[in-house]
């Protein structure tokens, strides 16, 4: 798949600078998200005439998952975005009710460890106010580069693009609430765990 995007061009596509302005910086995991849900878009728009039909699944919590919610209108709270906080950049962006959709996930040349191995390093030192003055002023430009090297290469060269079938319904209708039996507080009954004498909710699960 041919793949391209000039950053700040994009058609029906908002520019790589409203996702910045969105997140607050700039930095590399927005510009994966941010590239990720541009090809996915763009794919979802060869077979779809209704935005309401899209469902994204995100495998990280990371910066990239604002870039999706800028590009795609996704969100947390309305279901129709998925975390599944496996650590992994990977985006797939499903037509609701087909289980057809196309599965993005960054190749590991396309890391930052691989495109600055230094940088880590780098900001570590900044922010514990250990860097020297030109490194301080060295830090965005160098962040701004993997950013160019992200968003200006082919996209089937920084990500391995293949459809797939996974039939995902999103988020069902809410469950109601119960309390907990041991803090008192409102919580849903999904997500809390029924015992004997009553529901708990996580934390108190995790610390009873």
């Amino acid at each position: 798949m041919g793949y391209q995007i000039d950053p700040e061009s994009h058609g029906f596509i908002l520019p790589f600078s409203s996702a910045v302005q969105f997140h607050g910086h700039i930095c590399p995991g927005l510009a994966i998200g941010y590239y990720a849900s541009h090809i996915g878009m763009r794919w979802l728009h060869t077979h779809i005439s209704d935005n309401s039909e899209i469902l994204v699944m995100v495998e990280n919590a990371g910066c990239g998952v604002d870039a999706v919610q800028t590009v795609t209108g996704r969100t947390v709270g309305n279901g129709n975005l998925i975390l599944c906080d496996y650590g992994k950049q990977v985006y797939t962006f499903l037509i609701k009710g087909t289980g057809r959709g196309l599965r993005v996930s960054l190749k590991s040349e396309f890391t930052v460890d691989r495109l600055d191995p230094g940088l880590a390093s780098l900001q570590a030192r900044v922010s514990g106010d250990e860097a020297t003055p030109e490194e301080v002023v060295d830090l965005p430009h160098r962040i701004e580069r993997i950013c160019r090297a992200i968003l200006e290469t082919p996209g089937d060269v920084v990500f391995d693009i293949r459809e797939v079938n996974e039939e995902h319904r999103g988020r069902g209708p809410r469950a109601g609430d119960v309390v907990c039996a041991r803090c008192g507080e409102p919580v849903s009954t999904d997500r809390a765990k029924k015992e004997k004498d009553g529901y708990y909710c996580q934390p108190c699960q995790r610390n009873g």
